[in-house]
């Protein structure tokens, strides 16, 4: 019997069983080669239409927000809260606020001196930074009173002026205090402000902030 004819038997004998073999296999194929891809990149594109969705979503929601604020006050609160915290280490506003507070408290300021960090955001620098992450400036300055109260008002009211400060040592004798105290500043940072495309509406704390830091603007 030659290969011919042992290959036609074999096909005969084994044809039932063949056909549906061939069909799953292709079956399979089709599935994972075909109909799977196509699914996937289906899904994907469903997905990628979602997000746009909720981009755009966000884009309106921001663009009816900032169409219903007035631009006077936007920028009236833009400059208030760059006076509160500057984008940089401001010596003149730093000695404007002490020589308000001095006058304020009817204290004589003697002097001042600033301790220079580093550039805020550069690593192994002098740069400090509060125990909240913002940038400051320490200040020591020393000032002549008739009293012990009216070194508390000189305290008192300097943290009271803009730019935001805090107040960590004084050390009083006689009639001359130094007062160590720091003011803080927060650099812009552009690549995130640009990337920020969500406008919402001032909450009440937000506007509350405000009107302290209003009262504070002297």
């Amino acid at each position: 019997m030659n290969s011919n004819s042992e290959l036609q038997l074999l096909y005969l004998k084994y044809k039932k069983s063949l056909l549906p073999l061939i069909f799953i296999s292709l079956s399979f194929f089709m599935l994972f080669r075909i109909v799977l891809p196509q699914i996937s990149s289906i899904s994907e594109s469903n997905q990628a239409i979602s997000d746009k969705t909720l981009e755009v979503v966000t884009l309106e929601k921001s663009l009816s927000t900032i169409e219903t604020q007035n631009v006077t006050t936007i920028n009236d609160n833009f400059e208030l809260t760059n006076r509160a915290l500057p984008t940089s280490k401001d010596v003149a506003i730093i000695f404007t606020a002490l020589a308000s507070a001095a006058s304020d408290a009817q204290v004589d300021l003697k002097e001042f001196s600033i301790k220079v960090g580093g550039v805020f955001g550069k690593t192994g620098g002098a740069s400090s930074t509060s125990s909240f992450g913002t940038p400051k400036v320490d200040v020591e300055t020393r000032i002549s009173s008739i009293d012990g109260e009216n070194t508390y008002q000189f305290v008192k009211k300097v943290q009271e002026k803009l730019p935001l400060s805090e107040i960590k040592n004084i050390d009083s004798t006689g009639a001359l205090a130094t007062v160590v105290l720091s003011f803080f500043y927060k650099p812009a940072d552009l690549t995130l402000l640009l990337k920020q495309d969500n406008v919402k509406e001032l909450t009440k704390s937000d506007v509350a902030l405000l009107e302290q830091l209003k009262s504070w603007d002297q």
